[in-house]
């Protein structure tokens, strides 16, 4: 699990400036698919999604298919919210599930997924990916994190091109992979419980200023971390908490977890 910072400045500033870009989404009516979950135990009513008081577990589900049918049943089962981007609806369906909306230009989606009864966002703006229109949805909801799947793929341009949305996107964003979780991190200070003895890298999505990280077999000093110049890949955990914080660019932490103790929201 990972605290992140304040950001509620950048996500009124984003939502001023994207906001005819949000006018495409108004007028959601979701049923969340579970009820919100505090400490293991149902609340009496499913939440309004408008209703950002007490943050949902959102899932996002990308085209990637990389994660086995189990690992996505643990993180989907759990969630009171489940998007689609695209084909992504695809991958939900096959596992006997249905998500709560589907969002992206819709140029690749099985016309089984798209006769569901559900909200459907069409946008065909070719400038963002359907990652930008997903990540920027919720946004206009008025939430402040989601966690997404199916991001590894076998594309690697498509997920480098994700990791981009990712970057630029003000909310706090997840990433549920393989053997593990991703945080992608803003500036200022993030402490991460992690077990000793389990790999942590760090990634710097763009340049990342003065980054210094305690608990790590390898700590980091005011370093500056840049793609092509220097990244710390494949750390272990010495201690925990881990701490780190660095004051410029947007830095991507992979943690290793194993399968038995996922999800971790």
């Amino acid at each position: 699990m990972i605290r992140l910072r304040d950001s509620s400045d950048d996500l009124q500033l984003h939502a001023l400036i994207f906001s005819p870009f949000f006018s495409a989404f108004r007028g959601l009516n979701l049923t969340p698919r579970k009820p919100f979950r505090t400490g293991g135990i149902p609340s009496s009513s499913a939440p309004d999604p408008y209703n950002v008081d007490v943050e949902k577990r959102i899932l996002a589900v990308l085209g990637g298919r990389d994660v086995s049918e189990s690992m996505f049943k643990l993180w989907a089962e759990t969630a009171d919210i489940l998007i689609a981007a695209d084909t992504g609806a695809d991958f939900i369906l096959e596992q006997g599930l249905k998500p709560d909306a589907i969002v992206g230009d819709m140029d690749s989606i099985s016309p089984e997924a798209l006769a569901m009864e559900i909200d459907q966002y069409r946008i065909d703006d070719q400038n963002h990916s359907d990652c930008d229109k997903l990540l920027d949805l919720v946004l206009s909801w008025g939430h402040r994190a989601i966690t997404l799947i199916g991001v590894e793929g076998d594309r690697l341009d498509h997920m480098l091109g994700t990791l981009h949305s990712c970057a630029k996107s003000p909310l706090d964003v997840r990433v549920a992979i393989r053997d593990g979780i991703g945080h992608v991190l803003a500036p200022g200070r993030h402490t991460v419980s992690a077990t000793p003895g389990r790999r942590l890298s760090l990634l710097p999505l763009t340049r990342c200023a003065q980054v210094s990280a305690k608990g790590l077999r390898w700590p980091l000093d005011s370093a500056d971390l840049a793609m092509g110049e220097f990244v710390s890949l494949s750390n272990l955990v010495d201690e925990t908490p881990v701490t780190v914080d660095f004051s410029s660019g947007s830095l991507l932490l992979l943690q290793e977890v194993p399968l038995s103790e996922l999800p971790v929201w």
